[in-house]
């Protein structure tokens, strides 16, 4: 619930970080209508006897609810960081160019953090996006993942408006299969973020499910390895731990990517779709682990590794 109240107030900060009147106006319609469809969902199930928190029914009410002190800073580093990188208003698609950015340091004060955070946060998260879109080769395919204009690479997790409200449970988690179905592979890997009887696949709860943590949770997607990545990057740069164990998981899917592409290169046409976006796949993680190598984002034993 924490996650989903963040993200209500980080559209709200892209939305004030836009300079353009006419591009602000049409994202505050894609704000207007994502909530009124969420809002029009939690009373559907409160009619339906669903328990849900008080939050979200000041939220039906017309309030929207601070964002509580719910998270570690290094937690704060990943929710942020997944927001700034993710399309917060899919299916819309707004041209922001750099707003989510500048929204960081907004967005920071607002939970809590000193007035350096922010702009310190926003500032390594450039660092990252800049970096990764040196690495694109012009005119790749990537799917789920679009560089705007402004090279901002913004990732289409899910939309926010697939939010399923159902009792908890086995027949709960059943009806939410076909929303986390959108993410992709992996999508599930993190399991649901179930509060009572209400479930998001918004970007910050899924994708933070998905990619936070340490240990083993399944390969992840490109997608979600990009957001991984910016996520240890970041964390390591506030002086963090972070999840070593990235690396490991992006060599794996590169290998697995490579494989892949040699078996359609080998019969589909040179100009097939399915290749253009499968070389896209595997050039992103091997991009990312490129990265990695070189912002020593990699587990400890890989420098040993690399010298034999």
């Amino acid at each position: 619930m924490a996650a989903l109240i963040l993200e209500l107030h980080f559209r709200y900060a892209v939305r004030d970080s836009i300079n353009d009147k006419k591009v602000s106006a049409r994202y505050s319609e894609a704000i207007r209508i994502k909530r009124a469809d969420l809002v029009a969902q939690i009373w559907d199930a409160d009619a339906n006897g669903i328990p849900l928190p008080r939050e979200l029914h000041k939220l039906a009410e017309g309030d929207t609810p601070k964002i509580p002190d719910h998270w570690t800073v290094a937690g704060l580093i990943e929710q942020l960081t997944i927001l700034a990188l993710s399309d917060l208003i899919a299916p819309f698609e707004i041209d922001i160019d750099d707003a989510a950015f500048k929204a960081l340091p907004i967005i920071s004060e607002k939970a809590g953090q000193s007035t350096s955070f922010g702009p310190e946060l926003r500032s390594i998260v450039r660092v990252f996006n800049e970096s990764i879109t040196k690495m694109t080769k012009p005119g790749a395919n990537w799917g789920r993942i679009a560089f705007a204009a402004a090279g901002v690479a913004v990732i289409a997790i899910a939309p926010y408006s697939l939010i399923a409200l159902a009792p908890a449970g086995a027949a709960g988690a059943a009806a939410l299969t076909g929303g986390l179905a959108a993410l992709g592979p992996g999508g599930m890997v993190g399991g649901l973020a179930a509060i009572g009887g209400i479930a998001s696949t918004g970007a910050a709860i899924t994708t933070a499910a998905a990619v936070g943590g340490r240990g083993e949770r399944g390969q992840l997607n490109s997608g979600q390895l990009l957001l991984a990545t910016a996520v240890a990057f970041a964390q390591k740069s506030f002086g963090h731990e972070f999840d070593d164990a990235i690396w490991l998981k992006a060599s794996a899917a590169a290998a697995e990517l490579s494989a892949q592409t040699n078996t359609v290169e080998a019969i589909s046409d040179s100009k097939s779709r399915s290749l253009s976006a499968l070389i896209s796949e595997r050039d992103l993680a091997q991009n990312l682990i490129t990265f990695m190598e070189a912002n020593d984002l990699t587990p400890a034993a890989t420098p040993q590794l690399a010298l034999e």
